[in-house]
């Protein structure tokens, strides 16, 4: 695992349009791409509905969904009191396309409006393409 640090003093020019904080009547699509992820990756660290409700209802995690026409293919979570980026995941068939830099992107101008000035994350060493999208927006091993 590769802890990660970005200091939000040099925000990316990228703007994500096609990312959104997560409403309620996208649960559905979320849970369907969840299960899509699951068939991809045996993970048994996965969050599960009862983990997302459980987040959400806290008021202590933002959720970020990627949508491509109103389908949710990718996401990420961001937990405040920790400052840390996590579960990052971008459907395959929407990889190498920008979507995980653009999730990332997400967080990043939400802490940097809310003053926050570095965040954090963890990335496995095999995951070459988070690795690449953290490098490409700053981030630095620490």
């Amino acid at each position: 695992m590769i802890s990660l640090v970005c200091d939000l003093d040099s925000l990316p020019r990228l703007f994500p349009l096609n990312v959104s904080e997560y409403k309620h009547h996208l649960r559905e699509t979320t849970l369907r791409e969840v299960e899509e992820f699951n068939k991809e990756i045996k993970w048994d660290g996965m969050w599960d509905s009862h983990e997302m409700d459980r987040r959400l209802d806290s008021g202590e995690w933002d959720f970020y969904i990627l949508l491509s026409d109103n389908n949710t293919i990718g996401w990420v979570w961001y937990e405040q009191s920790t400052f840390t980026l996590k579960n990052l995941y971008v459907n395959i068939a929407h990889r190498n396309k920008g979507n995980g830099k653009a999730l990332i992107a997400s967080v990043m101008w939400k802490n940097y409006a809310r003053l926050v000035p570095k965040i954090y994350t963890k990335v496995d060493d095999w995951n070459t393409g988070s690795l690449q999208a953290f490098f490409a927006l700053n981030w630095k091993v620490y």
